[in-house]
């Protein structure tokens, strides 16, 4: 019995050094630009900031998602590129999204009112196959602001 202890140890301590507890990934939404106005189906292009709190980096194959304002669904991913994130640090990426025209209208018409005073925003998806264990589900809510093309 006393020859399994030194393996029993080296099986825990290998099974801790994978069990490493992952912080999700911080979204925020910077901007929400059209692309194509289409009456079938308009493109926008939506910028985030997305950090990593963890101390190692973030490997990802992409991110699925639906963007949500002011709680009409008016966006949802197309396949995104692979990520890397580095540790303790925001990346800002730029993904293409197909818009839901019925969804954003409502929303054109309140373009003044918007810019000026923000509109509540969520963000639901999954960052797919994350360091090669899988997909890892987040949800974001948050206000956005229209900025000024100056500060693009």
């Amino acid at each position: 019995m006393k020859h399994y202890w030194p393996v029993a140890a080296l099986c825990l301590s290998l099974a801790a050094c994978d069990t490493y507890r992952w912080q999700k990934p911080t979204f925020t939404v910077l901007d929400i630009r059209p692309v194509r106005a289409s009456l079938a189906e308009p493109e926008l292009d939506l910028t985030l900031d997305i950090g990593n709190p963890n101390d190692r980096v973030i490997t990802a194959t992409g991110l699925a998602f639906d963007l949500k304002i002011d709680g009409r669904p008016v966006a949802s991913s197309v396949p995104s590129p692979a990520l890397t994130l580095a540790p303790g640090a925001a990346t800002r990426v730029t993904l293409r999204v197909k818009g839901r025209l019925e969804e954003l209208l409502p929303l054109l018409a309140r373009y003044r009112e918007i810019r000026r005073d923000g509109v509540a925003y969520e963000l639901d998806g999954r960052v797919e196959d994350i360091n090669g264990k899988g997909p890892m589900p987040f949800k974001k809510q948050g206000v956005w602001k229209s900025r000024p093309p100056a500060d693009r």
